[in-house]
């Protein structure tokens, strides 16, 4: 316990390279939100990454450090040799690890995914900070990710599992607790104005209904069953149109799918949007149409603060937001009719979508609040700390 009774909380953070990813903004909202009266948290970080600018005003930050080969290093793609490779360079952060945390003095390090832990645990064991990791993936299942789960598990204080899903994947030797990623909720008194905004911007007319997706164009996003199961969907209803919001390498392949069905001229790339916000305020219907399992995406949530029912698949996490027919649908995974008679039902229906996005942000405001979720943590920092 620091000066003034408050806990020093000391977060651990990489990406890798991608960027803003959705641990990050999950952590940017929980420094935003944190009582600082009772806890002092402090980041420590690679130089560069985005979340640094982002932070609020007067939180201490340090620089990490990391070998070539470890920042490497990752979870999906290296093998048994490639970790091993990466040994030496684990040894050689001691040294300046144990600076750091006789430095910050840590109550408890909050590893922000697996890497950050292991550093954690390997580079300055004689700390006696609590460890918490917090597991916001769904890893697949070879003997390489077994093993380093395991291997987290007995080097956690305790684990903390953005959803059941990703709960039900840890050891079940873990000490794991369910802690949703959080979203901001906006103030609604602007929609009008953004919404307005967002279609001039785009050459969307008000009465058409817009369906929408956000999030990064690769494989598992499950965007080629949206765009399929639209071209259907567009073929019966005149006035609907689809925006795709994102980058990624599967960018072109959609393009062409889209110019193949003869949908194109209702359907609008949008790339890298800014301002989410906007695009949330702007359109009617959100669609998370994932192939496989998203541990639970900051999407779902963040439609639902807008007011937005969500279509989603039933897979990994998604279910544990949308309540099917109360604020959206739960589809199949994969199943292109299944998601097209969901989507069909809500452009037909605006009182359903209406209805249904009242009751998505209800829904927000009592479980995926920023707020509450940090008060949800700051429980959890003073036990394990007085444990």
């Amino acid at each position: 316990m620091r000066g003034g009774n408050r806990l020093r909380i000391l977060f651990l953070d990489y990406t890798n390279g991608i960027g803003l990813g959705g641990g990050q903004r999950s952590l940017q909202l929980l420094l935003e939100e944190i009582d600082q009266d009772r806890f002092e948290p402090v980041l420590a970080c690679p130089e560069g990454e985005e979340l640094l600018g982002r932070i609020p005003l007067g939180i201490a930050t340090y620089p990490l450090v990391l070998p070539t080969v470890f920042r490497g290093l990752s979870r999906r793609g290296s093998g048994l040799w490639q970790a091993l490779a990466g040994l030496p360079g684990f040894c050689s952060l001691h040294r300046s690890w144990a600076r750091l945390v006789a430095s910050v003095r840590p109550d408890v390090i909050h590893a922000n995914n697996l890497k950050m832990l292991l550093v954690a645990a390997v580079a300055a064991p004689e700390s006696r900070a609590a460890r918490l990791w917090h597991v916001r993936d769904i890893l697949p299942r070879t003997a390489m990710t077994e093993t380093l789960k395991q291997i987290g598990a007995r080097a956690a204080t305790r684990v903390l599992a953005v959803s059941r899903a990703v709960e039900r994947e840890l050891p079940a030797t873990a000490e794991t607790e369910v802690v949703y990623n959080a979203v901001r909720l906006p103030e609604l008194t602007r929609n009008s104005e953004l919404r307005r905004e967002f279609r001039q911007r785009y050459a969307l007319a008000e009465g058409e209904c817009v369906i929408g997706y956000a999030g990064r164009l690769d494989s598992g996003k499950g965007i080629e069953i949206l765009v399929e199961g639209f071209a259907r969907l567009a073929a019966e209803q005149p006035e609907v149109s689809l925006v795709i919001a994102g980058k990624g390498a599967l960018e072109e392949s959609l393009r062409c799918q889209v110019m193949a069905a003869g949908c194109d001229q209702r359907v609008r790339f949008l790339g890298f949007v800014p301002d989410i916000g906007q695009m949330w305020s702007g359109i009617d219907i959100s669609a998370v149409p994932s192939t496989e399992p998203d541990s639970f995406p900051r999407t779902v949530v963040e439609a639902m603060a807008y007011g937005l029912p969500v279509a989603g698949s039933d897979i990994g996490g998604i279910g544990e937001a949308i309540v099917p027919g109360q604020t959206g649908y739960l589809v199949p995974a994969g199943d292109t009719g299944e998601l097209h008679k969901a989507l069909r039902a809500l452009v037909c229906e605006p009182e359903l979508r209406r209805s249904q996005g009242v009751a998505g942000r209800m829904r927000c405001e009592e479980l995926f609040s920023a707020r509450s979720q940090a008060r949800h943590l700051e429980a959890i920092y003073e036990e394990v700390a007085g444990a």
